[in-house]
Formats: structure tokens, sequence, C-alpha cells
């Protein structure tokens, strides 16, 4: 990030990733934004947000999965499968005449969430924004709010699907820790950080949880990041500082 005449501006890589996150995304993230000027309580803050989306949520339209279930098994070229939800979202694979996504309809609220997400649209530019300037190749793309897991407020997410990569004998192979180690810090430049807690740090970023159902290995062999936790390195960085450029 750097600065233009006194004022903070994205990356092109940040751009890019902001952009990738689609409409609703650049919408609300400005939205919430404006709604908590001068409000320095973070509590106050997360419900001044929350307030904000539901009002857009119920303006727009909550996104309902039982309507996404019913078109997705009665149109033609188009079909739904539940996969295992995770400790944080609901997920589902979509295939729209032969073009495969992931659906996730994701709490911000949870327990891990709130650990790195310290509001709503923290959890945004961290798992929308700063995943996509780093994973363009899994980039996530918000597609909706919805109202699920106890009536709490979720956000729906898009991301493509990666065909996993199988061996000669039709074996499925996945990534080794050793490989993923090498392609984040040979690769992409991070250094690792810590023992116990293991995460990879830039100037900019800190990314962890690279465990194993976290990077896949593609059908061309390559790894794709689609779930790790991205932050900014707040040493060097800020969250104030996007707030101004996003």
């Amino acid at each position: 990030m750097e600065l233009d005449g006194g004022f903070v501006k994205l990356s092109s890589q940040e751009e890019a990733g902001r952009n990738l996150g689609g409409k609703k995304f650049r919408e609300i993230s400005n939205i919430l934004k404006g709604c908590c000027e001068g409000v320095e309580d973070a509590e106050r803050i997360i419900e001044r947000q929350l307030d904000m989306l539901e009002k857009h949520a119920k303006k727009e339209g909550f996104f309902d999965v039982d309507k996404l279930w019913d078109e997705y098994n009665s149109t033609e070229g188009k079909s739904i499968v539940e996969l295992q939800p995770g400790t944080e979202a609901d997920v589902f694979l979509l295939n729209c005449n032969g073009k495969w996504n992931v659906l996730k309809i994701s709490k911000w609220n949870t327990f891990t969430f709130r650990k790195r997400n310290r509001t709503p649209l923290e959890f945004l530019i961290n798992k929308v924004m700063l995943h996509n300037t780093l994973f363009p190749g899994t980039s996530y793309r918000l597609t909706g709010y919805c109202h699920r897991f106890d009536n709490e407020f979720c956000f729906v997410l898009e991301q493509p699907y990666i065909p996993p990569f199988f061996d000669e004998f039709n074996k499925f192979v996945g990534s080794t820790e050793k490989e993923i180690e090498e392609d984040i810090i040979v690769k992409r430049g991070f250094r690792k950080e810590g023992k116990s807690q293991i995460r990879y740090v830039s100037d900019d970023y800190l990314v962890s949880d690279l465990h194993l159902g976290n990077v896949l290995k593609g059908a061309d062999g390559e790894l794709y990041y689609i779930d790790p936790s991205v932050r900014l390195n707040e040493k060097n960085r800020n969250y104030n500082s996007i707030l101004k450029a996003i």
C-alpha cells in the first residue's frame, strides 16, 4: 500500500482482490465503514454494523437456501450437493451447466472468527479482499446475506471449485506439509513464525491455518489455498489505513 498525495491507496493486487469480491462486497464495505465514523467503542461498532447489515439485507432480500435447493434440483443443467459443514460455515457444491462453484454460508461471529476479526467489516476485509489479494485462484465473492445458525447473521460467499489431483492409478493425492511450506515460503515470499501456533508472515500480511484440508492440490498439480486465515501484519499496517482506501 502506498501514499498518494498524503492519502493511503491500495496496492494494485489489493485493488484486484477488492474487485474480485464483487459488487456486493464493494457496496457493503462502503456502507459499513461509513456507519461507524466517530465511534470508538468496539461493541458499539459491531452493533451498528450488524444493524446496518440487517437493514441492507431486508431491503435487498435475504439469501434463501431452500429456494436455491429447489432451483438447482428442478432446473435442467443444474445440481446441488450439501458438503460436510465446517466449524464456521455450511458448504454446498453448485453445478450450473458444467461450471462448478462452492457456496459457503459463513457465520462471522464464531469463536475462531472473532479471535481474528474484530468486526463484521474486518471479517469481510480479511476473508474476501485480503484472501483474494494473495490467492486470486480461489477468490471469494460476496453474493448475499442469510439468517442461519440459530437465526444469526451470516455472509454468503462463492468460490471456484478446485478439481482434485488423482495419480495414474486414479488415487486421490493431497498436498503435504512440506509442499505447503515450500510454496508459501519459496514461491510466495513469506517467512515462518511460531512453534505450536505456526503462521507465515510478510511485511504486509499474516497467513495461518494452512493445514492439509485448507490447501488442496489441484488437478494441474498446483497448490490452492481454499480457506486459510489471512490478516494484515499490524506491526507495519493497520486496518484504519485499509478503511481509508477501500
